[in-house]
């Protein structure tokens, strides 16, 4: 999450390098890049201002994308990674699960662990 929102408010020039590799490794990134993109991008026209308001400093799209440091986001590059970090998981829960589910899987401790319960906490075991 925190690398989602870092740099909110500062822009993209004060982020580190190496904050910046980070980011991209964060899902909720790409989700939060397609959608401030999807909603203030493509060249939106400029927001409406209330009548009492002498200054409204977030009335173009532009500046809000440039504040929250999302003026060079690509709706393309965010979809792309939340794909494949979509394939990637769905692929990782079907191979541990297809792990957990075999019959021939050799997990020691848990194998343990089961002996002693059955032995020891049996409660159908004393009513035979």
């Amino acid at each position: 999450m925190l690398f989602a929102v870092y740099g909110m408010g500062a822009g993209s020039t004060s982020i580190p390098i190496y904050m910046r590799l980070l980011m991209c490794l964060s899902y909720l990134r790409f989700g939060f890049e397609g959608l401030m993109y999807a909603i203030y991008g493509n060249d939106r026209p400029m927001m409406p201002c209330p009548s009492e308001e002498a200054y409204c400093h977030f009335r173009s799209p532009k500046t809000l994308l440039l504040e929250t440091g999302m003026e060079n986001s690509n709706i393309w590059l965010a979809v792309l990674g939340l794909t494949a970090y979509m394939i990637l998981f769905k692929a990782m829960s079907y191979f541990l699960l297809r792990w957990r589910l075999s019959r021939h899987r050799n997990f020691a401790a848990l194998n343990y662990v089961g002996r002693i319960i059955k032995t020891h906490f049996s409660f159908t075991h004393q009513y035979k």
